[in-house]
């Protein structure tokens, strides 16, 4: 992995999705969107994805704990989606769903990333 525009997917999300080891995604966030992000296949656990900070804060509104004042970058919303808009998995809590063609807007859950 000679860059840091990736994003780590389990094996099973990414063939229930359509994705392909490699291959150039959009992710997206509640403040914005990374594109050309390349799909990097992993031992991570189903429902998750892995990508590195600080370049992908900037597609989340972070929360900021009151009582420590640190922002909680982890677990937040992300769908990904093909660069043609033809494939699409939003990772929620409890394993990953996948958005139909319509529901790609509205279809945003939780995902892990990498520290």
């Amino acid at each position: 992995m000679p860059h840091r525009n990736t994003i780590l997917m389990n094996r099973a999300d990414m063939a229930r999705a359509g994705f392909t080891a490699h291959q150039r995604v959009t992710v997206q966030g509640e403040a914005g969107e990374l594109q050309n992000v390349e799909i990097i296949p992993g031992e991570i656990r189903s429902g998750a994805a892995l990508m590195f900070y600080p370049e992908v804060n900037a597609i989340f509104k972070a929360v900021i704990d009151s009582r420590s004042g640190t922002p909680a970058f982890k677990r937040v919303p992300v769908l990904v989606r093909s660069g043609r808009g033809q494939h699409h998995l939003a990772f929620p809590a409890g394993g990953a769903v996948l958005a139909s063609e319509g529901d790609r807007a509205g279809n945003m859950a939780s995902a892990n990333r990498a520290e």
